[in-house]
């Protein structure tokens, strides 16, 4: 019994930051349930304070694990519902700044793709090279990307 918790703590110890990571991505599997019961929601106050509270949230898991891309997907539809759904029509200006951040979130995972960064500072014909060769699992992705 002793062996196995000697094992267990220098397993703890050796991957202590894997362990957050590991419960983050976890989470981050729970998750698309919460925002299908946010986006499902037709009480809008409700989805409002649900959607704010459920994007810091994310962003607080993005911090331990910076590169998931389900996060960051899950960051760019959110404040992209968040600024049509509540500030597109009377804080447009306040929109426009929540899209930005919407689209940060987007771009960090298309960026991750061969030549895209390149190409999204090049030319229209280079863009449009790089984004044919995505595939049709990064859809969801280049949308709200797009979107926002």
């Amino acid at each position: 019994m002793k062996k196995i918790i000697l094992l267990f703590l220098i397993f703890a110890v050796i991957s202590g930051c894997n362990i957050q990571k590991y419960a983050v991505r976890e989470m981050a599997g729970m998750m698309d349930h919460g925002m299908d019961a946010i986006m499902r929601e037709n009480d809008m106050h409700i989805a409002e304070v649900s959607l704010l509270s459920n994007i810091k949230l994310i962003e607080t898991f993005i911090g331990v694990d910076p590169e998931n891309k389900k996060l960051l997907l899950f960051a760019s539809m959110g404040y992209g519902s968040y600024a049509l759904g509540y500030l597109e029509d009377s804080l447009s200006e306040r929109a426009s700044n929540i899209y930005w951040r919407g689209k940060e979130y987007g771009m960090r995972i298309l960026r991750e793709k061969d030549g895209f960064k390149e190409a999204e500072k090049g030319d229209l014909e280079s863009f449009e090279k790089v984004l044919k060769a995505f595939s049709k699992e990064d859809v969801p992705y280049i949308f709200w990307t797009a979107y926002n």
